[in-house]
């Protein structure tokens, strides 16, 4: 039986509200089947070249030019051009042996700048440093991105385990349907805006407690709705219990959360419930007020 918290809402279009940003492969799509108006504003050269620096992921950190052009969709001699251009600009390196190309460390400095002007992360920076430290675990900001919650800031007090952090934090993409920090975030949207996130994205299953079933889903935005906090057992990492809020703006929408990342072999969920629930709203209320007042 379904609950009561939601409804199955019509499915949008991909232009309806609330559906994912279009990505740089559905913008490029639109325009070779829109014709000279579709496109008059938009430069393609530029997406193709951010399309070739986005194929360079966590998952591909050195690619042939054999591999951008499959990855890509993009022709040879276009391909080589656009890598050419990003070698000589600095932001790619090509390894003289292999021929393979990697990011380079002028890419950073995007990072470096958005971080450094975006007034969220200093309002929560002294926030999450404050309450990692009392409590001695992991805390992070996020924002949503497409389908995907991107990690602003991550604070690590001294009891939390190096094991459980996936990679550098700050950067790192995770499903918004199955992270806390996402759900925390799709609770808060219209639920029509909610579920057509949801059905836009590929719900891959992370571990082997991942729920990707859409009704499940609708179910745990409905209880995070009620409780004002998302928790998860081991939905994105294989031994860490999580519980995410909402981070409000001055009109009352979510436009991040932060959550709290615990042990699965020192914390059950309900003890993790049970200790840190109050832990994150507060905090989430505190970054709120302090991203409030600043804007």
């Amino acid at each position: 039986m379904r609950s009561k918290g939601w409804t199955r809402p019509e499915r949008l279009s991909k232009s309806g509200a609330g559906c994912r940003e279009a990505d740089l492969s559905d913008t490029l799509d639109a325009l070779r089947s829109s014709g000279e108006g579709g496109g008059a504003t938009l430069a393609r050269t530029l997406l193709k070249g951010l399309q070739v620096m986005e194929a360079f992921d966590a998952g591909h950190r050195e690619l042939s030019l054999t591999e951008i052009v499959k990855m890509t969709g993009l022709e040879i001699s276009g391909a080589r051009r656009l890598l050419t251009t990003l070698v000589s600009a600095g932001y790619l390196q090509q390894d003289a042996r292999s021929r393979r190309y990697r990011l380079s460390a002028k890419v950073l400095a995007w990072s470096v700048a958005y971080l450094g002007n975006d007034p969220l992360v200093a309002c929560a920076y002294p926030v999450l440093q404050n309450v990692a430290q009392e409590t001695g675990h992991q805390f992070e900001l996020c924002v949503l991105n497409e389908t995907d919650c991107v990690v602003l800031l991550s604070m690590t007090g001294a009891a939390q385990k190096l094991s459980l952090v996936k990679g550098p934090s700050v950067g790192v993409r995770e499903p918004a349907f199955c992270s806390p920090t996402g759900l925390a975030i799709l609770a808060h949207m219209p639920q029509r805006a909610a579920f057509a996130l949801i059905d836009a994205g590929p719900r891959e299953r992370m571990t082997d407690h991942t729920v990707t079933e859409i009704e499940a889903i609708m179910q745990a935005l409905s209880r995070t709705r009620e409780t004002g906090y998302a928790i998860t057992d081991r939905a994105c990492h294989p031994r860490a219990v999580c519980l995410g809020a909402p981070v409000f703006d001055y009109a009352g929408q979510p436009i991040a959360a932060v959550a709290i990342t615990l042990d699965i072999n020192e914390y059950t969920p309900a003890r993790a419930e049970k200790e840190y629930a109050s832990v994150i709203l507060k905090t989430a209320q505190a970054v709120s007020l302090a991203y409030q007042r600043s804007t």
